[in-house]
């Protein structure tokens, strides 16, 4: 059990420092241009690398979360369960996403049919891609706020953890519309809370990784033995 409990407490860890590194790599790579298709030309692999990162990007942030639901789920029981439900939301929707800006790569790569590829974007776009665009959007958007209420609430980590969650989803989801530089500031300041929340999984107890009936049962054992 106690093995079993230190596991899942490296694995929540790794994948939230995984997923911050990923998300910087594609904010500093991604392309960008008003004609989509000739900016992802121009940048080479660091559009390719840029996707990749995105993409798999999303299977750490919801292992990272979950952690994160770990040691929240008693001091916040209901913000951890919408906050954590709209994220894996998000994380999901943005993987999918994930795979399209994959494509938009290819089709940047396939200059014999860039006529047809750069007639796409005057068309209206199909229904399900703008409703996993929203959906990965107002997931994760909402999902981090909520986390962050719950952090405050259980009292989990740094204090200033929620509100650094706070301001990148303020920065990232309002201040990308204003200036070029609140990408880069809204991933130094994802960086930033991601690092915090895998420094408070790592210093967790093991106990609250484990279920409460072995935890209790321990402690029974422990005063029935005069420890």
């Amino acid at each position: 059990m106690i093995t079993t409990a230190r596991f899942c407490r490296v694995i929540a860890a790794v994948s939230l420092i995984a997923t911050a590194l990923l998300s910087v790599l594609w904010v500093l790579l991604r392309p960008t241009g008003a004609d989509q298709l000739a900016a992802i030309e121009a940048a080479g692999s660091a559009a390719l690398v840029s996707g990749l990162a995105f993409a798999m990007a999303q299977l750490p942030f919801l292992i990272g979360m979950l952690g994160v639901a770990v040691l929240t789920r008693h001091g916040a029981p209901w913000l951890t369960i919408i906050g954590g439900s709209l994220a894996f939301l998000g994380g999901f929707c943005h993987a999918v996403m994930g795979g399209f800006q994959l494509g938009s790569v290819m089709m940047a790569a396939d200059t014999a049919h860039r006529d047809g590829y750069v007639a796409l974007p005057a068309s209206p776009p199909p229904p399900a891609p703008m409703a996993l665009m929203m959906a990965g959007t107002i997931g994760t958007a909402l999902g981090l706020v909520l986390i962050g209420a719950g952090l405050m609430r259980a009292g989990v980590g740094g204090r200033w953890i929620p509100y650094a969650l706070w301001a990148f989803v303020l920065v990232e989801f309002a201040g990308t519309s204003v200036t070029s530089w609140a990408s880069l500031a809204s991933g130094l300041l994802y960086l930033a809370a991601f690092v915090g929340l895998a420094i408070a999984v790592w210093q967790s107890p093991l106990s609250a990784w484990m279920p409460r009936e072995a935890v209790l049962g321990r402690r029974v054992v422990r005063e029935g033995v005069g420890v």
